[in-house]
């Protein structure tokens, strides 16, 4: 998670900073289920309260997804989720304007779906906290 103890403000505003940057920048994937705040506090070496004020705060903010007796998930407020594919690629023409001897839409393009790198997809992923012990 880096630094996010050292700097000024109070704690839990630069924890729930540090975890929207790496909302932000996808290294916590939309859909991923957070660490508890229990399990968190234990392995960062904060207090409960702090990682409960910094997941509260990500909520009011929309960054996170609660329910009751469930994990925080991440997602992204409803003011910056990113447009559609079709709105921010609309369908080029290039294959028909190929066969037709011009050069194709510099907007047509191919793109495959590829699973995100572990060092990208897991940075907080359930498996890679370590669990306190009792």
């Amino acid at each position: 998670m880096g630094t996010w103890q050292e700097g000024p403000g109070p704690a839990h505003q630069r924890l729930s900073d540090r975890l929207r940057l790496l909302i932000l920048d996808g290294r916590l994937s939309l859909g991923a289920a957070l660490p508890s705040e229990r399990d968190l506090a234990a392995v960062l070496g904060t207090s409960r309260t702090t990682v409960g004020a910094a997941y509260r705060t990500l909520v009011e903010h929309g960054y996170l997804a609660t329910r009751a007796r469930a994990r925080a998930t991440v997602r992204l407020p409803q003011d910056i989720r990113p447009p559609s594919a079709s709105a921010r690629f609309p369908r080029a023409s290039g294959a028909a304007s190929a066969s037709a001897g011009s050069a194709p839409s510099p907007h047509s393009f191919s793109a495959s779906k590829k699973p995100a790198p572990p060092r990208t997809s897991a940075p907080l992923s359930s498996n890679s906290w370590p669990r306190p012990s009792s």
